[in-house]
């Protein structure tokens, strides 16, 4: 969420006390009216469903995401496609094995590989499976196929991939006892080293391989767009409920979209802001017109008139050109700065996570009297005042981010 220049919110169960301090319904309400969006990690489904549906009543706009629950985890899933997406290329055709209990991570994998046209195996012990019922839904699903085995070997044999994750399920502490001695052996392995398989079989485990780890920050719509179209939207109901696909194609962060325009504007006569998105879609970054807009302020783009005798967005080379006009800092300041303190030789201010550096810029650009200069770090902004008038600067820092 940093990275995408969000600020996340962590609320932990025994905080909040769902249907024992106040009702879900309540309580998603109430997060609602703070927050873009409500990311759900929790035990029971039906917390997320009801979650929901408490905002679909009230006709608010604020989507609820399955950070993982008793019944799917489909982040996870989206991370695992991507993986073998990138490892194994098109994944049409080819075959993901499963092995281990059949839960909540089975259950999304299989649904994210079925979509994807893969033929699933799943290697689930007796007692342990997907019941008939549930393999005849998974096989309404996308254009895959399904089926299941009971042992783990048969499950690897020929796989392209092979899955697995831990052997005791969310809050099933006693199938611990009852899990086989293989099956244990197994899971302490993570991987099935007895069956045959393909030079290209990649193993996408929940313990993973190391290289593989940072598909995970990839933008969830990447994994979104490779899917089928029919299949699209079954991903964006059913899968996470009201999940409403935003965000970029890949995943940036404002710094990096802000460099990247710099570099299309010195590189292209860029006329007009539209003229600006189109050239950032060919670099894989979907932005709107009034983000462009904010970006090519803070940057401090001007348009000037060229030899061709059209009038083109630039970056003034030299600092005296580049002076943030007051009310720009004013802006900033007042949307990003939520606490001054100071010493005495220094201010400090204190923006969200991952923000400090876009204060920063403007504070340098806006040449801000009794300032010598910034340090940013992730959260913190350091200005270093003139004349050991930390104090005096502090003063000012907090008038124009409206600070009493």
């Amino acid at each position: 969420m940093v990275q995408l220049g969000g600020h996340p919110v962590y609320t932990r169960g025994e905080e909040i006390g769902f249907d024992t301090r106040e009702p879900v319904e309540d309580v998603a309400r109430i997060m609602a009216g703070y927050h873009s969006i409500i990311a759900a990690r929790v035990f029971d489904h039906a917390t997320v469903e009801r979650a929901a549906a408490a905002l679909d009543a009230d006709g608010t706009e604020v989507p609820v995401v399955n950070m993982l629950s008793d019944r799917s985890h489909p982040l996870q899933a989206f991370a695992d496609a991507l993986t073998m997406r990138q490892r194994l290329g098109v994944l049409t055709g080819q075959t993901v094995a499963y092995v281990g209990d059949y839960a909540n991570v089975a259950r999304s994998l299989a649904e994210i590989s079925l979509l994807l046209g893969m033929h699933v195996r799943l290697g689930c012990p007796r007692g342990f499976d997907a019941d008939d019922a549930e393999l005849e839904r998974l096989s309404t699903i996308g254009t895959g196929t399904i089926e299941q085995v009971t042992r783990a070997a048969e499950a690897a044999e020929g796989a392209n991939a092979v899955h697995t994750d831990t052997w005791v399920s969310m809050g099933a502490g006693d199938r611990e006892s009852r899990t086989s001695p293989s099956l244990r052996g197994l899971h302490r392995r993570r991987r099935h080293h007895g069956a045959r398989r393909p030079q290209r079989c990649v193993y996408a485990l929940s313990a993973g391989v190391p290289r593989l780890r940072g598909v995970r920050r990839c933008d969830r719509r990447t994994a979104i767009s490779g899917l089928p179209a029919g299949a699209q939207s079954h991903a964006r109901g059913s899968w996470c409920a009201r999940l409403r696909l935003v965000g970029s194609h890949a995943m940036t962060t404002k710094v990096q979209r802000q460099s990247v325009i710099v570099r299309l504007v010195g590189e292209h006569e860029v006329t007009s802001q539209p003229e600006l998105i189109e050239l950032l879609a060919t670099k894989g970054i979907d932005a709107t017109q009034a983000t462009v807009s904010r970006d090519l302020d803070d940057i401090g783009a001007v348009k000037v008139r060229v030899a061709s005798g059209n009038t083109v967005y630039a970056i003034p080379e030299f600092e005296p050109d580049r002076l943030a006009p007051l009310d720009q800092l004013r802006r900033v300041m007042g949307e990003w700065v939520a606490e001054v303190a100071h010493s005495a030789t220094s201010s400090f201010c204190a923006p969200p996570p991952g923000c400090a550096h876009v204060v920063a810029s403007a504070l340098d650009r806006s040449r801000v009297e009794g300032m010598i200069g910034t340090v940013a770090g992730d959260d913190t902004l350091m200005c270093v005042a003139a004349d050991d008038n930390g104090a005096g600067l502090a003063d000012q820092l907090r008038q124009l981010a409206g600070i009493d």
